[in-house]
This record gives structure tokens, C-alpha cells and sequence, in this order.
């Protein structure tokens, strides 16, 4: 009977070894599942050994590796074992033990190639090219092409230097055509960084590696790589040529026109090649002098394959139209000036390198220079911290060490430019000072990418500050990409920044908060802020990321310490990383706050137990860090441990794998997936014995104690990793027992399974302590002196007596003074802060004159289609976020809301007064003067009407009145201002609708001004002007001004000088431009004749445009500031203000009075007021050209020299009694 089993038996081998010979693993599988439970003893081993390999063939690595890892036991001297049992762990990513069982392979058998190739694998993940090389090369060129490429891959990745990466990365394409499309893709990734890092000698040598493959006609995938290494060495070629012919090229990539686009192709596209045709266009466009037939002959074939290179929908049509100009051997446009630097902002946008050469000079020009690039600029600057992103990790994507050195230098020096242009932009405004106020509302500036940093970094901060008392509002990374959440700014009293890199966006919102008076502290808990520390070696995450990966983490640092630089303190958790930062940045302050416990620990509070019959370790991870202190170490500890005690459970929490040590131990260990919070804890509080292993190291010392707090409030006994945290914390034997190394950790636990009493009251003293340190008692101590400032002697600081708030409203205000109206909004301001800013607390609330600030999200872009379709109507119907700017001018808040663009005829905009009933509760304001509101409306007044708060109303111009502010319909006829439809030209042409529209309009700006305190006009003229319109009770407050300061004794004309005209004003049809051009055509001065220059704010700086009319030759040149005008004034005889609508006042007929010009004027309105006529200037009828050049040839044969006009004198109060006795009126 034996002897039959046995021969049964012997059969059975035989099938079996059959099916393996066969390859059939489904069908061996089947069979050995078939088979008895109990086999013979000396067929346990062959048939484990087919269980593992069945199993592992056909995907089942569950099953595989436990039968493997037994087999590799059952017959330690069977090299097949243990390269089966390593395969496996290769497709599990366990490296370290994969390298483990794979090095015994091929120590039993060295000739195994395929052990090589896998263990190859495993090196070149654990970032040792030059072993793996060693491993490969021995192998002949006729190897499988698996094993080819992978030395291909280790030859490259070992190479010292991209140049001889290169050379042999082209040698071994030369030798297999099917290397994988994945490391062909690595390889453009990585030339693609070179080109755009102007590395272009090695660029080429890349190039012309990849367009040496010659695929097989199986490997389909490959040419597609390679059509991208020959459009992008075509095109290198006309920046560097290295050769005469092209030809040879141009035909490869016209052959390979027919090929569809890949997703290959597709992720170049988008990573790197339109960036760098974008930086090739931009230089070509540069060299005048350049080959136009190479050019052209290149740019023709390019441009015919590159639709299929696109992704869909992403059409760059504006790097087609230039590659087609540049084709054809069109010029590009030329401009001077800052017109010049406008253009190459825009035509080097996508070369990094010149792009920090042109913001570095944008960061020199003035403010006004400055403002005028705003928006290229900003939209620079986006793409500018694209390119920081990204062009540095297609740097480092070669893994020579050389290149992921110059990628971080990379990085900081673009940070550097980013950084500094940004300061530069906000310092074009005067930030708010910080005052010693109760910090009450707070803003959380955070990222939702890691969710233990949104549990400790942000809903902790929330909890803790919410628990004081305090408001929080937090926003997220994705929502700093647009303005949206500005209005936050006027809310909050202080802002923390929570673990954010410098991106653009992010270090725009440090900036704003600064401005705006904001105290801004950065929040950190680990060192990735430090360059040398800040990430650990790669050895120590034992395999869980790529080589990559981890170059591409140490190019995140200093993307953490520019944001953190960028603030004005720092938090962080441990005093060890409060050292290590106050090292790096020894000017910054910096407070320690550690971790404490979330709400949800401390309500799942967990008195210490008995140990349990089966007592349960725990081991927790919630990142891939630590992974080789786990498996070198903890692991094989807790294997010991298993194996001596047989009741002893284990339980694996998050990032941890069961390495193969432990797979004996399977059905006693428990392994759970990283899971939500509350579950996390629950499975805590299941154990007895929490382990921490760390490595040691700074990093690892900079840690907090989160996990061995963790296990405190639960209840468990602690064994640690003596780190400086713990160390520093933690009493040895009192609170925790510190391990390290594989014996003592064994002997540690063993002591405390061995001791339940003491373990329990070790545990509990733990508890004690984890409360001590890290209850919310410690947030208390913390934030308490933040949110209330107190002196040296504790005692709270005497706030001030409280200011009656004023609320100023302008279109526009300083720095964007446009309008004569916001110069005497901002000179009243003035005077009121400095001479009664102890009494007056000041807010001005204006528009931004350029909307730079990107309104639009992808989220309100079908609100902004329907705000479209609104414009034709006269109330805004539609709310939209409001982005804000706040800072300070002259002592006065400044709140900038930008808009979108509009006709100044609309009367009330719906997301302005949604906004102000959101701001006006919590500014308290006591009283509103309100100026010229085109834009935004009458929003603000309605809202103030509503919570009772009085208003005053300045009237400047005719917007109150009527669509046309300037009372001067298109043709040039006066507007009847009795009929809320005297603007129309022909009431018929004007559809019903349109008329209610207006008459509604009428009804509404009536009613308001009915509701303000006072009604002021700049002048009796105008304020008759509004009596006649209907509005009543309308007073008088005369604009200030100041006069010209003397540029020295005025002398009489000589009589061989033209007469010097100026005309200030533009060419709007109001201001009587057209007049003054008639009068010119017609007028006969006598000689020498008539010069004119006209001041035209529309025109950008640096433009000019000379022209003639009559015998009269005109100068146009851009707006001049004001510290200007008196030398401008200084250089002129008469000043020509020839409106034909009835000016509110004139300030400019005034100033040039004062500064010894004879003015010419209209004779409506007040512009003509301080005219003396034959003595100082003249009067003309409105409108009169032929009036006008009378005057100019009477002036011209005589020779005028009037007394310069005088400002306000006599018993007229100062301007900033006046209004202070307006507004003290009012209020009472």
C-alpha cells in the first residue's frame, strides 16, 4: 500500500513538473488545488514551491507569497525559491526585502539572468544605478530585451553627466528598438528640461540619441516619442545650428505625419515642447539677421504635424500665428520704452532665464511705469510660477546629482525674482500699519492635499481659537487662485499660513494681508523648510517612492521656506525645529506650539487596562517615511516577539506593509488601510502597546509627539525611538521606554508584557503627562497673549478713545488719481487725517482703475455669461465675488474693489451692495461723504440708508442727472436736465424699454440724493445747474485747491516765440477739443505763431503723436503727474479750457491761473468763474470756434502777461474745519 501511495505520488510530481515545463499555471493551479491537504514530507517542498508559483503567474500575490516565503524555508538551497519569493515582493514594491531574497538567488545560482533583471529593478528603485549597471552588464548584447533595457536604464541613470547619459542612451537604442515607451517618455521628459534650462549642447546630444531609433515594425509605440525629438532638434537647430543640412530630418518627421497623436505625445506636449517652441519663437523673433530659408523651410514642416500634437481643446493658436509669421519672415511688432518691455514679457513668457532678466528690470521701473504693465505682468507672473514648478522637475528627471543641484538653484533664484517682483508691486501702495488691537477674526490660508495637516494644521487651529472666543474663516490653496476670497481682508485680523508652498498665488496673499495691516505667522511642524535636513535620505523610506520622487521633494524645500520667509512670524511644534529655523532665519521670530490632542481624542479618552490574555501591539504610520527603520529593524524585533509568545497579537495601522519576516505571522497579525480619524482611534484603543520606530537623525528629532500622544489618551503603554522630542518630554521608564535597536526593542517589550501591573501604571502616569503637555489648557496659554496684546507689565494696553469712522466713497482714488473729483476727494482726505486724524478714522472705498486681478472662476463662469446678458440693463442683477485690495494712503484706509468693466451709465450694481451689507455691520461707520460713485454705484448709499447711517453727496459732475455725466449728447448738444430723457438725441430712436430704463433711473439717484443729510456742489453755478433739474436744497461747498508753486519770475513772451498753448483734457467731445481743432484751422496768428500741446491721459507713457493743424503745429503727449504740472506750466503761455458743457468747477483753469498762464474759456459753468476778462484770460462763448480763434490771433500779436490767480484767502476757514464742522453737523 505504501508502495502504491508512493508511486501515486511519484505520477502526481510528474503532472505537475509537466504543467510547469507547459507553462499552463492555470491548469497547475487547478491540479494542486486537488490535491490532499497532507502530502508526503519529501514532496512538501516542490509542491509549496508550484503552490507560490501557480499563484504568483497568474496575479494572485496574496496566496503567492506566503507559499514562496515557506518554500524559500522548506529548500533554502533552491535559488528558484528565493527568486520566485523576490519577484514577487518586486510587484508588491517591497524592495527591501525583495533585494534581500533576490541577492540569496543569485548566490545559489549566478548565471540566473532573470534574478539579475529583477534585482536590477530593485536597485534602480532604491537610487543604486552603479550596482545595477555591475548586475547587467556582464550579459551579452543578445540578451531579451527586458534585460536590455533595464541596463540601458541603470547605464543611463549611473552616467556622471547628461553628455555621457546621452551617448549611452543612444547606443543602446542603436542595439534594441522596443525599449519601453515609459523610459523613452522619462528620457524626453528629462531633455525637455535641459533645453529649457538653456543646457543646450546637451540638449542636442539627447536629440539626436532618441531620433537614432529605428523601430521594428512591431514597435508602433516608439516612433511617437521619436517625432517629438525631431521636432524639438529641428527647431534647435535655428537657435544653434550644427549643421547645414536638414533635410535628412525634416524627411523622418514628414514620414511620420501619418502616425495618430498619443497620449504620449499629448503629456510632452503639455510638460514641456509647447513651452519650448513658445521660447524658441521668442528668440527667433529676437535676430533680425537670422536664415530666413532655414527658417522657413524648418518652420513649414513643423507646423504641418503639430494640430496632431495638441491635446483636444487646448489649441495654441498665438504660438501658430507667430511660427507662421516667423515662417513667412513677418517682422515682429516693435515698440519702445516700457512698450518695448511689454513686448518681450510677452514674447519670452515661456523662457524662464529671460523672464527673470525682464522682472528684475519691471521691478525697477516706477510706479506709474509699473502700473501701466500691471496686467501683462500679473499674468507673467502666473506663468513665470508655472515654469518654477515645473521646468525644475524635468531638470532633476536625469538623475545625475549635478542636475538636481543646479534644478534647486534653479528654483530659489526664480523664487528669488518672484519674491521680489511681488514686494515691488505691493510696495506701489503703503501697507496699514499693525495695530494693538483684540485679535479677534481669524483667516486660515491652508491646503487640503495631506489630511493629517488639515487635522493638525487647520481644524485644530479652528477648534482652539473658536474655543477662545475667535472667528475663523479658512481658505483653500485652490481658492487663492483667484480674488475671491479678498474681501476676507477687511474681515480679519490676522491671517496664519498653513503649510504652503511660495507659489504665486500664496505669496500674493502674504502680500495683501501685509497691505492691509494684517499680522501674518506661517505654520510648520516638520523641517521641510530646511535645505540640508529638510528631507530624509532616501534609503529610509525603504522603497515606497522613486528615486523621482525623492530629487523632486528636495526641490519642494525651498519652496516652503520662501512662503515661510514671506511671513512675519512662524509656529511650529517642536522646540528642535524652533532651534533649527531660528539657524536658518535667526531675524524672524518664531513660537513654539505643539500638536495638542484633537477633540476627537480627547473624547475617546481610554482609562488604561489590564493586559488582556492575548495582549495586541500596535504599529502606526500615517506617511511613507520611516519604512527602513520598520523593516531593518521593528519588524524583524516583532517577529522574535511573535515567536516567543504565542498568544501575542499585532496590529499595522496606514502606510505599512507586511514585510516578508512577518508573513509567517500572517493569520496574527491585523493590517488596516488608512482610514478616517474617528475609526483610526477606535482601532488604537484595541491595543495595549503602541511602538514608535524612527530613525535617528534631525529630521526625525524635529518630529512632534503626535503618535505617543495618541496612544497616552488611549490608554496604551509606549515603546519609542529615543528621539530629541521624546527625549526632551519624556522621562525613560516613567512615561514610555525608549528602544533601539533589534535586541532591546525585543527585550523592552518583553520587560512590559512580562509586568502587566507596571506596564498599566506606566501607562496611566503616560496619560497624565499626554494631558499635561498637549491638553487644551496649552492652546489657552498660547493664543491668549495673541488675540489680547499686553505690555511689559501684563497689563492690557489702554486702547485709544474711540474715533468717529468716516466712510469716503470715489470712483478711483491714490495712487490712480483720474478726474479732478478724486484729487479733491483725496485732498480732503488728507488734510481730515492730518490735522484731525486723532479724531477721524478714515476708509475710502474706490474702484481699481485696472482690473488686474483676475475675477473669473471656473465655478462663476456661467454667472459672468449671465452678467453678460445684463449689460444692457441699468441695474446689476446678477452677484458676483468682488475682489479686493486694502491699503493706506496719507493716514487713510484705502478698500479698492475691482469690477468688471461697464458703462458708466449704470446706476446700481447688485454684487457692490451685496458686499457692503457684509462690511458695513463690522465697520461700525458712522457717517458717508460720498464723491463721484460711477462704477459702483449706489449700492453703498442704499446700504447705509438701511442701517441709519447718514450720508453726504458731493456733486462734481452730471451723473446724478442724467446717462450722459457731462450733459453733452454724442453730437455735441447740451442735455436738458428737466427731462430724465434729455440726453436722448431722437426720443423715437430709443425703444420703450430703453426709456423706462432711464426714467427709472432718474427715480432712483433722486430718491437717494432725497435721503442724504446734505447735498454739496462744487460750485453756485452748478448747484443752480441741479435746482433747475429738481433737487432741492442743494448747498455750496467750493472746491480747494492749491496753487502752482512758482518756477520763478514769469517774464514777457519774446517776440520771436511762438505763443505756447496747452490744452489739458484728451479728446473727449465734452471738454471742447473739437472746438479748439476748428478754431485752429481757421485762425491766422500773427508771427512767430501758435504752438499746442495736448495733454491726453488715454495715451500710454512714453507715446507722442505731432500732427498740424492749420499753421498750427500740436503735440499729443501722455498725462503728467501732478508734481509735475508746474514745470510743464512753466513752459507754456496759455492755457485753452473751451468745454461745451457746464464744468462742475475747473481746476485746471485755477492752477494754471495761479502759475501765470492766460486762460481761455467757456463761459457755462464754473470753469470761467476766475477769469477776469482782458486781464487774465478770456471768456468765449461755448462752443464757438470762430470766437476761439479770434482770441488765439489777438493773443498771438499781443503779448499778455497776467498776475498769477491767488488760492482761497480772507476769512475762510481751513478746509479741515470746514469739514469737520459739515460732518459734526450732520451727525448731530
Amino acid at each position: 500500500m505504501i508502495a502504491a501511495m508512493q508511486h501515486r505520488w511519484s505520477a502526481t510530481i510528474e503532472q505537475l513538473a509537466e504543467l510547469d515545463r507547459r507553462k499552463d499555471f492555470a491548469a497547475l493551479r487547478q491540479a494542486l488545488q486537488q490535491l490532499p491537504t497532507v502530502c508526503p514530507e519529501d514532496h512538501r517542498a516542490a509542491i509549496t514551491h508550484w503552490r507560490g508559483k501557480a499563484a504568483l503567474m497568474v496575479g494572485n500575490l496574496e496566496e503567492a507569497l506566503p507559499e514562496l516565503a515557506v518554500a524559500a524555508q522548506l529548500d533554502s538551497q533552491r535559488a528558484a525559491n528565493h527568486y520566485l519569493l523576490g519577484a514577487g515582493l518586486v510587484r508588491q514594491r517591497q524592495w527591501l526585502d525583495a533585494r534581500a531574497a533576490l541577492t540569496r538567488a543569485l548566490k545559489l545560482q549566478p548565471a540566473l539572468e532573470s534574478a539579475r533583471l529583477e534585482l536590477a529593478t530593485v536597485l534602480l528603485a532604491l537610487a543604486e544605478p552603479q550596482q545595477a549597471l555591475e548586475l547587467l552588464q556582464p550579459l551579452p548584447d543578445t540578451a531579451d530585451g527586458p534585460l536590455r533595457a533595464r541596463r540601458a536604464q541603470a547605464a543611463v541613470d549611473a552616467a556622471a553627466d547628461p553628455m555621457a547619459a546621452a551617448a549611452l542612451a543612444a547606443k543602446a537604442l542603436c542595439l534594441d528598438s522596443r525599449l519601453p515607451e515609459s523610459l523613452l517618455l522619462e528620457w524626453l521628459q528629462g531633455t525637455g528640461g535641459l533645453l529649457l534650462a538653456h543646457r543646450f549642447k546637451e540638449g542636442r546630444a539627447w536629440l539626436m540619441a532618441l531620433i537614432t531609433l529605428t523601430p521594428s515594425v512591431k514597435a508602433i509605440a516608439n516612433p511617437v516619442p521619436r517625432r517629438i525629438a525631431l521636432i524639438a532638434l529641428l527647431v534647435l537647430e535655428l537657435l544653434e545650428p550644427s549643421t547645414a543640412d536638414l533635410d535628412p530630418w525634416q524627411q523622418q518627421l514628414r514620414s511620420l505625419r501619418w502616425l495618430p497623436p498619443s497620449a504620449t505625445e499629448h503629456s510632452l506636449w503639455s510638460t514641456w515642447l509647447e513651452s519650448w517652441l513658445m521660447l524658441v519663437a521668442g528668440r527667433l523673433e529676437d535676430q533680425p539677421d537670422r536664415n530666413q530659408t532655414r527658417c522657413s523651410s524648418v518652420l513649414k514642416v513643423v507646423i504641418a504635424i503639430l494640430p496632431a500634437l495638441e491635446p483636444p481643446k487646448t489649441q495654441n493658436y498665438g504660438l501658430f500665428l507667430r511660427l507662421e509669421q516667423l515662417r513667412q519672415g513677418i517682422k515682429p511688432d516693435r515698440a519702445r520704452g516700457d512698450d518695448q518691455l511689454q513686448l518681450a514679457l510677452n514674447r519670452h513668457g515661456h523662457d524662464g532665464y529671460a523672464l527673470i532678466a525682464l522682472l528684475v528690470r519691471c521691478s525697477e521701473l516706477s510706479n506709474r511705469a509699473l502700473g501701466d504693465l500691471r496686467i501683462t505682468l500679473e499674468h507673467q507672473l502666473n506663468r513665470f510660477c508655472e515654469g518654477l514648478l515645473s521646468h525644475p522637475q524635468l531638470l532633476s528627471v536625469h538623475a545625475a546629482p549635478a542636475l538636481l543641484q543646479e534644478a534647486i538653484q534653479d528654483r530659489q533664484r526664480r523664487l528669488k525674482t518672484l519674491g521680489a517682483v511681488r514686494h515691488r508691486l505691493a510696495a506701489c501702495h503703503e501697507g496699514l500699519s499693525q495695530q494693538p488691537r483684540p485679535l479677534k477674526n481669524w483667516l486660515l490660508l491652508a491646503s487640503e492635499d495631506l489630511p493629517q495637516c488639515v487635522l493638525y494644521r487647520v481644524e485644530q487651529k479652528r477648534q482652539q481659537l473658536e474655543a477662545l472666543g475667535c472667528s475663523v474663516r479658512i481658505i483653500w490653496r485652490d481658492q487663492l487662485l483667484y480674488w475671491n476670497w479678498s474681501d476676507g481682508l477687511l474681515w480679519a485680523h490676522a491671517v496664519i499660513v498653513c503649510r504652503l508652498p511660495a507659489t504665486v498665488q500664496v505669496l500674493r496673499a502674504i502680500e495683501a494681508c501685509r497691505l492691509a495691516g494684517l499680522p501674518t505667522w506661517y505654520d510648520l511642524d516638520d523641517l521641510v523648510v530646511d535645505p540640508e535636513h529638510g528631507v530624509p535620505p532616501l534609503a529610509t523610506y525603504g522603497g515606497t517612492i522613486t528615486p523621482k520622487m525623492h530629487r523632486w521633494l528636495q526641490l519642494d524645500v525651498p519652496l516652503f521656506a520662501a512662503a515661510m520667509q514671506a511671513c512675519d512670524a512662524a509656529i511650529v511644534s517642536t522646540p528642535t525645529l524652533a532651534r533649527r529655523w531660528n539657524e536658518l532665519e535667526p531675524d524672524q521670530p518664531v513660537q513654539v506650539l505643539a500638536n495638542l490632542a484633537p477633540l476627537p481624542l480627547q473624547k475617546a479618552l481610554r482609562a488604561p487596562r489590564r493586559l488582556g490574555r492575548r495582549p495586541r501591539l500596535l504599529v502606526a504610520s500615517g506617511t511613507k517615511a520611516h519604512k527602513q527603520v520598520w523593516v531593518e529593524e521593528l519588524a524583524p524585533a516583532l517577529d522574535l516577539l511573535l515567536n516567543r509568545n504565542s498568544e501575542l497579537q499585532l496590529e499595522l495601522l496606514g502606510h505599512l506593509q507586511l514585510p516578508l519576516v512577518l508573513q509567517q505571522h500572517a493569520d496574527r497579525i491585523r493590517c488596516h488601510p488608512y482610514s478616517d480619524y474617528p475609526t483610526y482611534l477606535s482601532r488604537i484603543a484595541e491595543a495595549d502597546i503602541g511602538l514608535v520606530a524612527l530613525e535617528p537623525g534631525l529630521y526625525t528629532d524635529a518630529k512632534s509627539a503626535i503618535r505617543w500622544m495618541e496612544f497616552s489618551y488611549l490608554g496604551l503603554a509606549s515603546v519609542l525611538s529615543p528621539t530629541r522630542t521624546y527625549t526632551e518630554c519624556l522621562q525613560d521608564g516613567v512615561h514610555a521606554r525608549f528602544a533601539k535597536g533589534i535586541d532591546t526593542w525585543v527585550a523592552t517589550v518583553e520587560q512590559l508584557l512580562a509586568d502587566p501591573r507596571g506596564t498599566r501604571a506606566m501607562a496611566a502616569r503616560a496619560q497624565q503627562r499626554a494631558k499635561q503637555l498637549f491638553g487644551p489648557h496649552q492652546a489657552k496659554a498660547f493664543w491668549k497673549p495673541l488675540i489680547n496684546p499686553v505690555d511689559s507689565s501684563s497689563a492690557p494696553v489702554a486702547l485709544p478713545p474711540r474715533k468717529l469712522k468716516l466712510l469716503v466713497l470715489n470712483v478711483y482714488f491714490a495712487p490712480q488719481s483720474v478726474g479732478g473729483a478724486t484729487r479733491i476727494a483725496q485732498d480732503q482726505v488728507q488734510v481730515l487725517s492730518e490735522r484731525l486724524g486723532d479724531q477721524w478714522d478714515i476708509t475710502v472705498l474706490c474702484t481699481e482703475s485696472d482690473p488686474y486681478m483676475n475675477v473669473e472662476d471656473p465655478e462663476s463662469a456661467e454667472i459672468h455669461h449671465t452678467q453678460e446678458t445684463a449689460k444692457s440693463l441699468s441695474v446689476w442683477q446678477v452677484e458676483c465675488p468682488i475682489p479686493v485690495q486694502v491699503h493706506q494712503w496719507s493716514g487713510a484706509r484705502v478698500v479698492r474693489l475691482t469690477l468688471p468693466p461697464r458703462s458708466w451709465r449704470h446706476h446700481h450694481d447688485m454684487s457692490v451692495e451685496a458686499f457692503c451689507r457684509r462690511w458695513f455691520p463690522q465697520e461700525g461707520f458712522d457717517l458717508v461723504h460720498c464723491h463721484c460713485i460711477q462704477v459702483m454705484g449706489v449700492g453703498p448709499l442704499n446700504v447705509a440708508r438701511d442701517l441709519g447711517i447718514p450720508y453726504v453727496v458731493s456733486l462734481h459732475d452730471g451723473w446724478w442727472l442724467s446717462p450722459r455725466q457731462f450733459l453733452t449728447t454724442p453730437s455735441g448738444r447740451p442735455v436738458d436736465v428737466r427731462d430724465p430723457l434729455g440726453h436722448m438725441e431722437v426720443i423715437a430712436a430709443f425703444d420703450a424699454e430703453q426709456q423706462q430704463q432711464d426714467r427709472q433711473r432718474r427715480t432712483d439717484l433722486e430718491q437717494v440724493l432725497a435721503g442724504a443729510a446734505a447735498r454739496l456742489a462744487v460750485s453756485q453755478a452748478f448747484a443752480d445747474l441741479h435746482g433747475q433739474a429738481g433737487i432741492k436744497d442743494v448747498l455750496v461747498m467750493e472746491n480747494r485747491w492749491q496753487p502752482m508753486p512758482a518756477a520763478g519770475p514769469r517774464s514777457k513772451r519774446p517776440v520771436d516765440q511762438a505763443l505756447r498753448c496747452c490744452f489739458i483734457g484728451g479728446l473727449a467731445i465734452h471738454k471742447g477739443m473739437h472746438v479748439v481743432q476748428a478754431a485752429l484751422l481757421q485762425a491766422r496768428p500773427a508771427e512767430p505763431g501758435l504752438e499746442l500741446t495736448v495733454v491726453d491721459s488715454s495715451l500710454e507713457a512714453d507715446v507722442e503723436h505731432v500732427m498740424q493743424w492749420g499753421e498750427t503745429s500740436v503735440r499729443v503727449i501722455p498725462s503728467i503727474p501732478m508734481a509735475a504740472m508746474a514745470a510743464f506750466y512753466a513752459e507754456q503761455d496759455v492755457l485753452l479750457a473751451p468745454s461745451i458743457w457746464p464744468e462742475s468747477y475747473g481746476l485746471v483753469s485755477r492752477e494754471a491761473l495761479s502759475a501765470g498762464l492766460w486762460v481761455v474759456a467757456s463761459d457755462i459753468g464754473a470753469m470761467a468763474d476766475p477769469i477776469r476778462h482782458g486781464e487774465n484770460g478770456h471768456r468765449v462763448p461755448a462752443g464757438d470756434a470762430s470766437a476761439l480763434a479770434a482770441v488765439l490771433e489777438q493773443l498771438s500779436a499781443e503779448h499778455p502777461t497776467p498776475q498769477p490767480l491767488l488760492a482761497f484767502g480772507g476769512d475762510q476757514k481751513p478746509l479741515h474745519q470746514e469739514l469737520d464742522q459739515l460732518y459734526r453737523s450732520v451727525l448731530r
